[in-house]
This record gives C-alpha cells, sequence and structure tokens, in this order.
C-alpha cells in the first residue's frame, strides 16, 4: 500500500515503537523521551502502531514462555488502539485508522518470520542466552499473531 501511494508517507517514524525503548521517569513512572532513535526512517505510521501493539498487548517475554497458549490480550490490544487513535485523531488518514489492525498482525508476522529465519540459519543475528531461544521467541510471536488474527 505504500510503495502504490495509498498510504502517507512521513518525515520521521521510529519504526521500533516497543515499551523498551521509552525512556521513563524514575519517580513518576511518566513517559519521557523515544530512545533508541537508530530506527527513525521514512515510512508509514502503521509500523509503529504495528510495533507497539507487539509490544503493549503481548502477555509472555519473547523469551521462554512459549508454554502461554496464547500470550495475546486483546484489552489491552483495544486499549493501545485506542491510545493511538485517541492521540493522533487529527493526523491519521482514513486510510490509516482503517488499517491499523492489519499492520498489527503484519508487523507480528514479520517478526515471526525473522526469530524463526534466525534459528534456522544459525542464530547469527539475534543474541541468544540459551539454546533454542529463537524458536522460542517464534513460537511466541506465532501464537501472539493467532490472537490479533482471530
Amino acid at each position: 500500500m505504500l510503495d502504490a501511494g495509498k498510504l502517507p508517507q512521513r518525515h520521521s517514524i521510529h519504526a521500533d515503537h516497543k515499551i523498551s525503548n521509552v525512556l521513563f521517569h524514575a519517580t513518576h513512572h511518566t513517559g519521557l523521551a523515544i530512545i533508541d532513535l537508530d530506527t527513525v526512517m521514512h515510512g508509514t505510521l502503521l509500523y509503529d502502531f504495528g510495533d507497539m501493539a507487539r509490544s503493549h498487548c503481548n502477555t509472555a517475554t519473547e523469551e521462554r514462555d512459549a508454554a502461554v497458549a496464547s500470550p495475546f490480550d486483546a484489552d489491552l490490544y483495544q486499549a493501545t488502539k485506542a491510545g493511538f487513535r485517541g492521540h493522533l485523531a487529527d493526523f491519521l488518514e482514513p486510510v490509516e485508522l482503517e488499517n491499523l489492525d492489519y499492520s498489527a498482525q503484519v508487523v507480528v508476522f514479520i517478526q515471526c518470520l525473522r526469530f524463526l529465519t534466525d534459528y534456522l540459519t544459525g542464530d547469527t543475528y539475534y543474541r541468544v542466552t540459551f539454546p533454542e531461544q529463537n524458536l522460542a521467541r517464534a513460537t511466541n510471536q506465532f501464537r501472539l499473531f493467532a490472537g490479533l488474527a482471530a
């Protein structure tokens, strides 16, 4: 959709909008700044929403929680979507609003494939601390994807 010109391309997106990339105040626990800015680029805000949803509505870690049947929390997802829409209501175009769910599914699926590919190619991209860690990560992301796609 972006290549076809159907989505607006923004001048700067973070493209790695997970909660661990937000710097919080030590005592007030309010967000102060986005960190890890090496991923800032031109693109669609749907990438930011998708990765935010991947981070915020996942009740399992990306590590050992493969026993969690469904790490997807629908209430957290709806709250994340409502917050995103609420803060950007005057900024987002209808096509972006219509594709929030799809963007979350795409980002989670891409991350599934990235973890699985890294596992199959010998763990060369993501650092691992135990054998089959990237397989556990991929499994958790596939389960999260299934929850989002349901």
